[in-house]
């Protein structure tokens, strides 16, 4: 119970001095989500952008280095039926949607800083890196109903001898640039964009080749249906089982990645504008 006690209030010792030093902010973020990976073709598509948001705390060291800590949601989505019909990925008739839930710690460095009293930029570009972890779950519309991928293992996950199945929790590498823009004197506004490094190629379910579809027919009869969607396009492929055949580019991971707007309060100046002498202030 000491120890508890002991933690606790060493912790409300560090968020008050954290506080009262004006170092120390919070903001919100609001944007677009978008993801590079197989469908539909490896690169960013603007058809893919969703609306993503997000929340953070930021603790400024100096006017040039901060740290962040952070909750951004997004979604990411992609459907074969956008590609290029030479490129065969229409035919192969896959699609995907699916929620990231991410947690990140950054580290900004400004080229200009917020400065102590005295002059200071309205304008200072940074840099970010860190790192994050996140949650996702693709899912895919059959019979007009989206169903969890993962579970079902398109690409043979479950089958004897077949891949382990993937994890719906990942790392991930955040890295990108911003700008910020004094708005008054307690809030700023900028505008960031930023891309994740993963670690999975299952983002979109796809990753390597087709399994055996008549095993995994007798398996489960719906994990057959959303692993080889062709005949959905083309009827005459039917009776195929494309065993081995190329389902997606297993050398490559998959990328997510956000855009958009940040605003910032500088939570101390919010009761009391300024800072004293020798202080930080990056307003």
């Amino acid at each position: 119970m000491y120890k508890k006690i002991t933690l606790v209030c060493a912790f409300t010792f560090m968020l008050f001095t954290l506080t009262q030093a004006q170092n120390f902010e919070a903001g919100i973020f609001m944007g677009a989500s978008n993801y590079m990976g197989d469908l539909p073709g490896g690169h960013v598509d603007s058809d893919k952008s969703s609306l993503a948001i997000g929340l953070f705390l930021k603790y400024n060291f100096t006017g040039y280095l901060s740290a962040r800590l952070g909750y951004t949601q997004g979604r990411i989505s992609g459907d074969d039926q956008f590609s290029e019909l030479s490129t065969g990925r229409r035919q192969r008739n896959l699609h995907f949607e699916s929620k990231i839930k991410e947690i990140n710690i950054l580290a900004e460095c400004h080229f200009l800083a917020f400065a102590f009293d005295g002059d200071r930029p309205f304008l200072s570009p940074y840099v970010f890196a860190g790192i994050a972890g996140f949650h996702f779950n693709p899912k895919a519309n059959i019979d007009n109903e989206l169903v969890a991928l993962q579970p079902v293992g398109t690409e043979g996950q479950g089958l004897a001898g077949g891949p382990d199945k993937y994890g719906l929790y990942q790392i991930a590498i955040p890295a990108g640039i911003g700008t910020e823009i004094k708005v008054g004197g307690v809030a700023k506004i900028g505008f960031e964009i930023g891309i994740r490094k993963t670690f999975t190629d299952y983002l979109d379910d796809i990753s390597t080749v087709y399994p055996d579809i008549e095993a995994l027919a007798e398996l489960d009869p719906l994990s057959a249906s959303l692993s080889y969607r062709t005949p959905e396009y083309d009827t005459a492929y039917g009776e195929t089982n494309p065993v081995g055949n190329i389902r997606g580019n297993g050398s490559a991971k998959d990328w997510y990645g956000f855009a958009g707007l940040n605003f910032t309060f500088n939570l101390s100046a919010l009761s009391e504008l300024g800072g004293g002498p020798g202080i930080y202030n990056p307003f």
